[in-house]
């Protein structure tokens, strides 16, 4: 491979795949990501594949030349379907080493202008993990930023990722890591990841790709988990026909926006029933409660334990977000080591800072919280609080922990 790279690099011998990226929900390709393959100057069948090329390139101190290649390459290949197409991106790859503007790196807004390809259509991908000086990184950006590149972030949430750095260079678009798609479907943990993420580059203002999807159900997973664009296998493989490879995301494209709307509906006719039920065990716990004066809510609290599987702890506040009975919960939901970590409040409690306490302080006469770890069992829950009068005269609150676990993937 040494060898090879001396007369890839004096005869040119790059070629560009691409693959799209594209948009579920608007039924669209977005852009192309340029991925460079070696041609063997042997004349062998087959290609390079760019890691053996970039490390055989670090081995010589040759990266940048390299780099300056791939990317050229890339805008030559790209010029011809840009001047048809003037709505999509292409996304370059540049390597982390090269970065420096001073090093041959600022040719790119020349080799641009020569493609007439505006900068405004170029995504500069950047894995900021290799990048160790965050200075030399800040005023990477701030060149391209200015010249009118977008900034991409490749490659977030594996390796040594900094997310520090995402709230600093504010890039246009994350990309999250494959270690993070690879069976997002049927890892509720992962799932937590990725809407962090993304929430996190929403607020700042940034579109989010899920990179690597293979599969339908990661696909929905992802769409559902507010990740804005898609590119993996599922949707197309690298292609050096860019129309080819166009043309080729359109079914499961397609496929997976059918799929995302019979899952959605599901959801939502899913969620109608869940709530069902817990507005159906709050209305015969609270008639129950009304019934009896506060000495006996603990003693209501454990018969609704044993009649309503459904919860996990059910306990009871004044209207200052003071427990006024024990928290009684299902014993069979509760308890091993993890008891150490999570226990149950006892009377007394303060929970005046909960959501489920200060939303119907707020106004509401009932409030369900979003799924969350309970600090009473460790397990997934939902709580749902609402208010109830004693007899025709205090008012109460009535918190009751329903069991979430069947949601966990």
């Amino acid at each position: 491979m040494d060898n090879f790279l001396d007369r890839i690099l004096e005869r040119r011998l790059i070629i560009t795949h691409f693959q799209p990226i594209v948009s579920v929900k608007k039924h669209t390709t977005v852009g192309f990501e340029a991925l460079s393959r070696g041609v063997p100057p042997d004349g062998s069948d087959g290609v390079i594949c760019p890691l053996d090329l970039f490390n055989a390139a670090r081995r010589g101190h040759k990266t940048v030349a390299l780099d300056c290649l791939c990317r050229d390459k890339a805008l030559e290949a790209f010029r011809p379907y840009h001047a048809r197409r003037k709505d999509l991106l292409l996304f370059l790859n540049l390597e982390g080493n090269a970065m420096d503007p001073d090093d041959g790196r600022g040719s790119l807004i020349a080799a641009a202008r020569q493609t007439a390809i505006e900068p405004y259509h170029i995504v500069i991908e950047i894995v900021e993990s290799k990048v160790e000086r965050t200075e030399e990184l800040h005023r990477f950006v701030s060149l391209y930023r200015r010249a009118g590149f977008l900034i991409a972030l490749d490659d977030v949430g594996t390796g040594h990722s900094n997310f520090d750095r995402i709230a600093t260079l504010r890039p246009d678009i994350i990309k999250v890591d494959r270690s993070i798609i690879s069976g997002l479907d049927r890892e509720y943990s992962k799932q937590h990841v990725l809407r962090a993420l993304t929430g996190l580059a929403h607020r700042l203002g940034a579109l989010v790709i899920a990179e690597g999807i293979e599969t339908e159900e990661e696909a929905i997973a992802a769409v559902e988990c507010e990740t804005d664009l898609l590119q993996g296998y599922l949707l197309s493989r690298p292609n050096e026909d860019i129309e080819a490879a166009l043309v080729s995301a359109i079914e499961p494209m397609r496929s997976v926006g059918s799929r995302y709307r019979d899952f959605v509906m599901a959801e939502i006719n899913a969620r109608m029933g869940t709530h069902r039920v817990y507005d159906l065990v709050m209305s015969e716990m609270i008639a129950a409660l009304s019934d009896c004066d506060g000495r006996e809510f603990d003693l209501k609290l454990v018969e609704f334990i044993q009649d309503y599987p459904v919860l996990e702890c059910v306990y009871v506040l004044d209207m200052d977000g003071i427990q006024v009975s024990d928290t009684i919960c299902n014993p069979d939901r509760i308890g091993g080591n993890r008891r150490i970590i999570f226990r149950p409040d006892e009377r007394g409690a303060d929970q005046s800072l909960k959501d489920y306490f200060y939303f119907i302080k707020a106004g509401k006469t009932q409030y369900t919280t979003d799924r969350y770890i309970s600090m009473a069992s460790g397990n997934w829950c939902r709580t749902v609080s609402s208010v109830f009068r004693v007899r025709g005269s205090q008012f109460h609150i009535l918190c009751a922990d329903f069991s979430s676990e069947e949601s966990k993937g």
